[in-house]
């Protein structure tokens, strides 16, 4: 019990699990900034603002 208790860290995750909620994080971040780079695109085509 001792070394599940080392093994785990102060979320109560495991380093691995951790590391697989950052990967899941990075990727939803990519996808939002893919999302908001084309809405502001079709945004500036639609009205330009120069």
């Amino acid at each position: 019990m001792a070394e599940m208790k080392s093994a785990m860290n102060r979320t109560g995750l495991t380093d691995d699990e951790c590391k697989e909620v950052a990967k899941y994080m990075v990727d939803g971040a990519k996808v939002f900034g893919a999302f908001s780079l084309v809405a502001h695109f079709l945004v500036y085509a639609w009205t330009p603002w120069f």
